[in-house]
């Protein structure tokens, strides 16, 4: 889902053509159809004037409120596009005002526009009103603006220490009403003193959310941009860039408890080899792929839509049982029904942690949500950089695309020297004739079984979806038909070129990444390409040990040509 482009933004005094200058042209440049204007300095007579509104007015087709009859000063002054949107206030204080934005007349999200006051003691005030606003909230929540005040020591350079007091309230305050604080890109503090003396850095402002806007807004964001003419950045809400892309294909491991599942896979796996054996696999594995995504018990929605009707029917034969209570037949529907109920909560909370990626049990978790939170925080990490990206409303998506590709492909794919000097490499070392034969042996069952095993089953998934626990589970049947492709592999040096496909994922460095420089790659390739590339490690990995590059990991060592390495192997075996 997505909502309209907001903002806010402590512009330190909205009384000069100026500041007005700048406000229109942050509303241009990311298409705002609401923006929060802090610190604006007006006094609530100035509104009176029909000239002086005018000359202030940012947007077309404007409505606003403020609440500058509650501070002398002019504190907080929201305007909108009343022809986009449509914002009713609910409570307005002298640090806040809250209210519904509609869209077509229905209700989407809550925003507070926050304006905290540099005194402690008043500011407490405001942490009440929020928790006060926050009872009987069914709408997702958004609390934008200057709390003037961070959250922690690191968020402020320079100046005297941040009192722990007020880090304590203002902690308190967001825990004890659920909030969190918004992924956010851009610059790392948000507030600038200007000064060469004693130059100090804080984070003021941010964006805080509640459960419900992370499950609605889930790729939502805010940005930190350039303060122009304040010393406070504006900080720019956005939903996240929407794009129409097709839902890859991911084994789920509670598959392997369905017997459909392994009728299926029986059929496809039954069939006799043709052709060369890697290529039937890749080919095996495709059908199986394709006869998946045709059942309906492929797709988790399905088992958790199965359960809700197993609760429902569970309520009702409880009731039934209640007015029966020595009613055997309801007895026995009841036990089985719990039993079904069991069973398909198993299935639902298996693929809720293969996504969240981690050890359930080990970590002793019983709360879905914290599940659900990994799920939301790997999310916002794997869309970051096309948010980072997209805050520019004139790049299109295939224009970001490749600037990454691009980036990344001048950074590991450079252009050769020409004027390669091969007498100034050093002379390596022979390798021992004691680990010859254990290099170029044939290649076992036993090793191919070896690295399988060896393999997580919850690892990233390549291109194909199919992760080690299917191998994992699936040996007894898949075992000789892999076994038989590997070596193939080995002995014809042939590979498909569906196998060796790999999927980039871009990860953040550290947060608040700005440019492409501040992400690393990561490659995700297919969990049949990892076996041939461990099965090479195992082989190398005594010999890296022994003498020339200790330092070598075996992790590095999968990363090595595997066409060049298997080439000189076959070489030293066939002379190939």
């Amino acid at each position: 889902m997505s909502f309209p482009p907001m903002a806010a933004w402590n512009i330190r005094g909205f009384n000069h053509p100026d500041k007005v200058f700048a406000c229109k042209k942050l509303i241009q440049s990311f298409r705002l159809d609401l923006i929060c204007i802090l610190e604006n300095r007006i006094n609530v007579l100035s509104l009176q004037d029909p000239f002086f509104d005018s000359m202030h007015s940012v947007l077309p087709s404007e409505s606003s409120c403020h609440n500058f009859h509650l501070n002398s000063s002019g504190r907080i002054w929201i305007k909108w596009n009343n022809s986009k949107l449509g914002f009713t206030p609910s409570l307005i204080t002298s640090q806040l005002i809250t209210g519904i934005i509609t869209v077509a007349n229905q209700p989407i999200l809550q925003l507070s526009a926050i304006y905290a006051s540099n005194n402690p003691i008043e500011r407490k005030a405001l942490w009440v009103d929020i928790s006060h606003a926050n009872h009987n909230i069914h709408l997702p929540w958004a609390l934008m603006g200057d709390y003037n005040c961070c959250r922690f020591a690191k968020e402020k350079i320079g100046g005297t220490p941040i009192s722990i007091s007020a880090l304590t309230d203002f902690n308190e305050m967001i825990f004890l009403n659920g909030f969190k604080d918004l992924k956010s890109i851009g610059f790392n503090y948000s507030w600038y003193n200007q000064r060469t003396d004693n130059p100090i850095h804080i984070r003021l402002d941010r964006v805080l959310v509640n459960d419900i806007w992370l499950d609605t807004y889930a790729d939502s964001y805010c940005s930190i941009q350039n303060p122009s003419c304040s010393d406070h950045s504006p900080i720019i809400l956005h939903s996240g860039m929407v794009a129409h892309v097709h839902h890859r294909f991911l084994f789920k491991n509670y598959w392997s408890k369905l017997d459909n599942y392994w009728a299926l896979l029986m059929e496809i796996f039954s069939k006799p080899c043709s052709g060369n054996p890697l290529s039937h696999l890749t080919a095996s594995l495709k059908l199986l792929k394709d006869g998946i995504k045709k059942e309906a018990w492929s797709n988790s929605n399905c088992v958790k839509l199965h359960l809700d009707a197993l609760l429902d029917k569970q309520k009702e034969l409880l009731g039934t049982l209640h007015s029966d209570p020595n009613n055997l037949m309801f007895i026995r529907s009841y036990k089985e029904i719990n039993a079904e109920i069991a069973n398909f909560t198993s299935f639902y909370n298996s693929w809720v942690i293969q996504r969240a990626k981690v050890n359930w049990l080990k970590r002793g978790e019983d709360d879905l949500k914290f599940l659900y939170a990994k799920i939301r925080a790997r999310r916002g990490a794997n869309n970051s950089v096309v948010n980072l990206l997209s805050t520019n409303p004139n790049t299109s998506r295939p224009e970001i695309i490749k600037n990454i590709t691009d980036y990344f492909q001048q950074l590991y794919n450079p252009i050769p020297p020409t004027n390669l000097r091969i007498d100034l490499f050093p002379v390596g070392i022979a390798v021992p004739d004691d680990f010859v034969f254990s290099c170029t042996s044939i290649v076992s069952d036993l090793d191919i079984k070896s690295v399988v095993f060896k393999g997580k089953p919850n690892s990233s998934l390549g291109p194909d979806g199919f992760n080690f626990y299917f191998y994992k589970s699936a040996w007894h049947i898949i075992g000789p038909v892999v076994c038989r492709a590997i070596r193939s592999f080995f002995s014809k040096c042939y590979m498909p070129n569906g196998v060796k496909a790999t999927v980039l994922a871009i990860i953040p460095k550290h947060k608040n990444a700005m440019e492409i420089a501040d992400f690393r790659p990561i490659a995700l390739c297919n969990s049949l390409y990892k076996i041939i590339v461990k099965v090479l490690a195992e082989r190398l990995k005594p010999i890296m040990k022994f003498s020339f590059v200790p330092f070598i990991s075996s992790r590095l060592l999968k990363l090595i040509g595997i066409r060049s390495i298997t080439r000189w192997f076959l070489r030293q075996i066939w002379g190939r």
